[in-house]
C-alpha cells in the first residue's frame, strides 16, 4: 500500500518553532518544512527542508511585523513554494497569526496548496489580548483570507493557553508546544499502524472541505478506559469539542500492548453518537504506541463542522 505524503509547514517565526519541536519528538512519517523571510532564525532550525522567501524583498533580514512585507515576499518566491509543496497528499500549515511572515505569507502558500489540489489543514494561533488590537486585526483579517482557500481549519486562540503565573515567555512556549500536539494529533491518527487503519480516502471524506476542526486527545488506564479518554478527550480545555453541529467524526484508539477490545471500540462510538447524532458519520481506526504503558490508551478525536469559524 502506497504511504500517504504528509507534509508538515511551518511559516514564520511560530510555525518554524513548532515544526523545530516537531523534528526534535522524531515525528515519523511525516516531511517538516519552515518557510521564513528571516534567514537568522530559519538557520537555527532543523526541519527536514529550509526555504527562506522574499530573499530581494527583505534581504534575509524578517518581515519587520509587516503582513504586507510577508506577502510581497511570498509572491517573490512563488515558484520556490510550489516546487516544495508538490507531490504532498496532505499538508498542514501551521503559523502564528498577528506578525508579518505568518499572517502575510499563509494566504499566499494557502493559494498554491488549493492550486495544487492538496487537501489542507490550517492549525493557527490567535494573538494575546495583551499583544494590542493591532496584532489582533492583522491575524483576524489574515484568518478570513486563509479560510477561503483551504479545506479545515483548526484556531488556537493563545489567550485560552493562559494559566495563572505564567511568565510572558513560558505563555509563548506553551502555544509552541499546543501548536505541535495539535498537529501531532492529526498527523499521528493518518500514520498509525495497527490492525485497523484509517485509510487515506477515509480521512478525505471527513476533512475535504471540512470547515472547522475539533481535536482532543485522552488518556486513560484500567476500568472503563476507553470512556474516560474519549471524555478526557472531549474536554479539553482549549479545544473543547462540541459535537452538536458535527458532520463527521474521525478517531483512533493507541495502546501500548495491542489489546484493544471491539467492546471498547463500540462504548467510544456510541459516546459519540449520543453527543452528536445517531447518524453522524464515524469513522475509526486503532494502533500501536510503545511510549504507552501496557494497560494505558490513547483516544484521538478529530470532528469537523461545515463552517468555518
Amino acid at each position: 500500500m502506497e504511504l500517504t505524503k504528509i507534509k508538515v509547514v511551518g511559516i514564520g517565526g511560530a510555525g518554524s518553532n513548532t515544526v523545530d519541536r516537531l523534528t526534535k519528538s522524531k515525528i515519523k512519517g511525516v516531511d517538516l518544512l519552515s518557510i521564513n523571510t528571516d534567514a537568522q532564525d530559519l538557520k537555527k532550525k532543523d526541519a527536514h527542508i529550509k526555504l527562506r522567501i522574499g530573499e530581494k524583498t527583505t534581504k534575509g533580514l524578517g518581515s519587520g511585523m509587516k503582513p504586507e512585507v510577508g506577502r510581497t515576499s511570498a509572491k517573490e518566491s512563488y515558484k520556490q513554494i510550489e516546487e516544495s509543496l508538490k507531490g504532498s497528499d496532505i499538508i498542514f500549515l501551521t503559523a502564528g497569526l498577528g506578525g508579518g511572515t505568518g499572517s502575510g505569507a499563509t494566504p499566499i502558500i494557502s493559494e498554491i496548496t488549493k492550486k495544487l489540489g492538496i487537501l489542507t489543514v490550517g492549525i493557527f494561533t490567535l494573538p494575546f489580548s495583551f499583544e494590542g488590537k493591532k496584532r489582533k486585526r492583522i491575524a483576524l483579517n489574515s484568518l478570513e483570507e486563509i479560510k477561503k482557500k483551504i479545506d479545515t481549519l483548526v484556531v488556537i486562540p493563545n489567550d485560552k493557553l493562559i494559566e495563572p503565573k505564567l511568565s510572558v515567555e513560558d505563555a509563548f512556549l506553551k502555544c509552541d508546544d499546543f501548536l505541535k500536539e495539535a498537529v501531532e494529533s492529526i498527523s499521528n491518527v493518518i500514520t498509525a499502524t495497527g490492525i485497523l487503519n484509517l485509510d487515506f480516502s477515509d480521512i478525505k471524506e471527513i476533512l475535504r472541505d471540512g470547515g472547522t476542526v475539533f481535536f482532543g486527545v485522552g488518556k486513560s488506564q484500567g476500568k472503563d478506559r476507553a470512556v474516560k479518554a474519549t471524555e478526557i478527550a472531549l474536554y479539553s480545555p482549549v479545544t473543547k469539542i462540541s459535537l452538536e453541529k458535527t458532520n463527521g467524526i474521525l478517531f483512533n484508539v493507541a495502546s501500548g500492548s495491542q489489546n484493544v477490545l471491539l467492546s471498547e471500540i463500540k462504548k467510544i462510538a456510541e459516546l459519540l453518537k449520543r453527543k452528536s447524532s445517531p447518524n453522524i458519520k464515524i469513522i475509526f481506526g486503532t494502533s500501536f504506541d510503545e511510549k504507552l504503558l501496557k494497560d494505558e490508551i490513547r483516544v484521538t478525536v478529530i470532528a469537523t463542522t461545515s463552517e468555518k469559524s
